[in-house]
């Protein structure tokens, strides 16, 4: 039940997420090029490692791909499941990892425990997104009737989504 659940709202937040960009978008149909992906041990550039390295330590599992001139890796670190899109020339477009409520920093663990609206859910996964200046985390609460997807970024605590639990 609750993998189910968990994927039933990971789905939906990856919905949302791409029905807000959608929606800001202007009626106007745009042809994307298409993206080529390559997995294998691809040759990444010294300056992609480099600079991965300088963003990450302690890491395992690492697997590169490349994207048309891009490279995405994922890996684990730190008992987290991260992944990474670097520019061909070392900039690193974003950092995503996903984790638990031990992954949360202390301070914005302690803000949504004691919010007066969820200090009595449980925190049972969370998200850090880092990209460019944005670091922005997305945490699921749950009690026995709810399911609440919450984000927080420059100290703003904002609810995203409520599920009712059905029976």
């Amino acid at each position: 039940m609750k993998p189910k659940l968990f994927l039933f709202l990971k789905t939906i937040f990856i919905s949302l997420v791409f029905s807000g960009l959608c929606l800001a978008q202007e009626n106007q149909m745009v042809k994307l090029p298409d993206v080529v992906a390559t997995t294998n041990h691809a040759k990444v550039s010294p300056k992609v490692l480099d600079a991965f390295y300088h963003y990450f330590q302690d890491v395992k599992d690492i697997n590169w791909t490349k994207l048309d001139e891009n490279f995405f890796v994922s890996f684990m670190m730190k008992d987290q499941q991260s992944n990474a899109l670097f520019y061909k020339n070392g900039y690193m477009l974003y950092h995503v990892s996903h984790g638990y409520e031990r992954h949360l920093p202390a301070q914005i663990r302690k803000r949504i425990k004691t919010h007066p609206d969820y200090f009595d859910y449980n925190i049972t996964h969370v998200i850090y997104i880092n990209q460019e200046d944005r670091n922005v985390w997305v945490a699921y609460l749950e009690d026995n009737k709810n399911v609440i997807l919450i984000r927080i970024e420059d100290d703003m605590l904002e609810e995203v989504e409520r599920f009712n639990k059905s029976l």
